[in-house]
C-alpha cells in the first residue's frame, strides 16, 4: 500500500505507519548489505578489523551475503564469522563422508556419487553412479541440502532408478537439479544409462512433491517423445527454467514449461526441419530467453540454424556463433534481443 493511496489521515493510520516503518528497516538492510559485500570485494579473506563488523550484522544480511559466496570462498567467510560455523561444519561433514571436493558441495550440492576419470572435458572427471545413503549420512546430507537451499544454492539429483528416488525423498529440499549420468566418451549423456526407463524415474521424483529447475532430457528415435506430452510429465514442466536435451521434442512440452529460460541442446548432429519448428515457437513462448545449439560431431549441420539469423530478428532473437558452456564445442546461440542488447560482451 502507497500512503497517498491510503483514504485515512497518514499521521493516524496505522497501516501507513507500518508501512514507512518497513521501508524504514529495508532501507537500513540494503545499506548494511552494501557495505558487507563491499567489505568482501576488496577482500575476500577479510582482515580482523573487518570480522567484527561483518559479525554484527544482521542475520537477514548474514544469510543474503552467503547467497553471493561461491565454493572459493564460503569456508573463508564462515571461518570469519562465528555465527555461520554451521554451513561451513555441514560441508565439512558430507565432504570428509564421502570424499567430495568443495566445488561439489557449494553452492551447487552434487547428492553423492562416483566420479569417473575423463580428460575430454575441462573438469578432467564425470558423474559415475550416486552411493548407497545410510545411517547417519542421510542426515548430514539432508542437512547441507537444506542449507544449499535456503542461500540460493541447488541439489544436483541423478536420475538413476526408480528405487534411489524413492530412498531419498525425504532428503530432498523443495527444489533441485534433475541429470543424467554420463558416459565415458567425450562425457557426455546422450544415451540415458539409468536402470529404469526415463519416464518411471521422472514421476517417482514427481511423487516425492520437489520442483525441478533444471531438467536433462535423453536422446530417443524420432517418434519416441509422445511420453512428454504425457499429464506426469507436463506437471513435472511446471517449475523447469533451464533444459538440457539431446533430442528434439514436441512445441507442447516447450509450451507447458512457463518458467523455461534457457535450452541447451547437445546433439551428435541436426536436421534442418528441427530449427525452423523451433524458430515457429519462438514468439509464443512467455519467458524463454536463450537457446544453444552445441554440435557433438558434425558442427555442419549447425549452418541452417545460422542461416535463420533474417528471420530470428523479426520476431526479436539475435543469432551468434560460440563455444558450448558444457563440452566446449561449436555452437550456435540463439538470443533474445533484450537480452543481448542488455549484455553486449
Amino acid at each position: 500500500m502507497q500512503m497517498a493511496d491510503c483514504p485515512n489521515d497518514a499521521h493516524y493510520c496505522s497501516c501507513c505507519a507500518k508501512v514507512t516503518q518497513l521501508e524504514q528497516q529495508n532501507a537500513f538492510l540494503r545499506t548494511q548489505l552494501n557495505l558487507a559485500l563491499a567489505v568482501l570485494k576488496a577482500d575476500v579473506s577479510p582482515t580482523i578489523a573487518a570480522r567484527p563488523f561483518i559479525g554484527s550484522l544482521p542475520p537477514e544480511i548474514l544469510d543474503r551475503i552467503v547467497t553471493y559466496m561461491d565454493s572459493a570462498n564460503i569456508m573463508t567467510l564462515c571461518h570469519a564469522v562465528p555465527s555461520l560455523k554451521y554451513i561451513s561444519q555441514a560441508i565439512f561433514d558430507v565432504g570428509t563422508a564421502f570424499d567430495m571436493d568443495i566445488e561439489y558441495l557449494f553452492p551447487e550440492f552434487w547428492f553423492p556419487i562416483r566420479f569417473k576419470v575423463n580428460t575430454d572435458i575441462q573438469r578432467g572427471e564425470i558423474p559415475g553412479a550416486p552411493l548407497e545413503l545410510v545411517g547417519d549420512d542421510r542426515e548430514k546430507v539432508a542437512l547441507l541440502a537444506r542449507l544449499v537451499t535456503r542461500h540460493g544454492g541447488i541439489s544436483k539429483v541423478q536420475a538413476h532408478s526408480v528405487e534411489y528416488t524413492r530412498s531419498v525423498s525425504r532428503l530432498l529440499p523443495s527444489m533441485i537439479d534433475v541429470y543424467m549420468e554420463t558416459c565415458d566418451v567425450f562425457g557426455c549423456a546422450e544415451n540415458f544409462r539409468g536402470v529404469d526407463s526415463y519416464e518411471a524415474i521422472l514421476v517417482a521424483f514427481l511423487e516425492t512433491g520437489v520442483g525441478i529447475r533444471r531438467l536433462d532430457i535423453p536422446q530417443v528415435a524420432p517418434g519416441e517423445t509422445g511420453y512428454m506430452n504425457r499429464p506426469e510429465f507436463l506437471a513435472i514442466a511446471a517449475n523447469v527454467e533451464q533444459l538440457r536435451s539431446f533430442t528434439f521434442f514436441p512445441s507442447i512440452f516447450l509450451l507447458s514449461c512457463p518458467l523455461l529460460v534457457s535450452i541447451e541442446f547437445n546433439c551428435s548432429s541436426f536436421e534442418s526441419y528441427s530449427f525452423s519448428m523451433l524458430l515457429e515457437l519462438l514468439p509464443n513462448h512467455p519467458s524463454l530467453l536463450r537457446v544453444v545449439f552445441e554440435a557433438m560431431l558434425n558442427s555442419k549441420t549447425l549452418e541452417p540454424a545460422l542461416l535463420l539469423i533474417e528471420k530470428l530478428g523479426k520476431v526479436g532473437w539475435n543469432c551468434s556463433r560460440g563455444s558450448g558452456e558444457f563440452f566446449g564445442w561449436n555452437c550456435v546461440v540463439w538470443e533474445k534481443k533484450e537480452v543481448k542488447d542488455a549484455n553486449p560482451s
